[in-house]
């Protein structure tokens, strides 16, 4: 009995052995190292946007709108705080 757990034992250790974690699959945002830097350019149009919400008394997805474009204004993409004005 003692030589069949050892040998499932010996089994089990050499069949993890060979098991390593996948690889992560790189997206375009991995050779930002520890984040994107904040544009100061991009603070007053975000303020604006959010604003332009809470006078608006509109609701969440206005604010999503608002944050979607300061990522894409802080990664110098394309962006648009006004497609944010007709969000509710």
């Amino acid at each position: 009995m003692k030589k069949v757990s050892i040998v499932i034992a010996v089994a089990f250790l050499f069949t993890g052995a060979g098991c390593r974690p996948r690889e992560k699959q790189k997206t375009r945002y991995d050779a930002i190292d520890g984040g994107y830097v904040l544009r100061k350019e991009c603070y007053r149009p975000v303020d604006d946007c959010w604003t332009d919400c809470e006078n608006r008394n509109a609701g969440r997805t206005c604010i999503d709108c608002c944050r979607d474009q300061e990522f894409l204004c802080d990664t110098q993409q394309k962006f648009s705080f006004e497609s944010c004005k007709s969000a509710q």
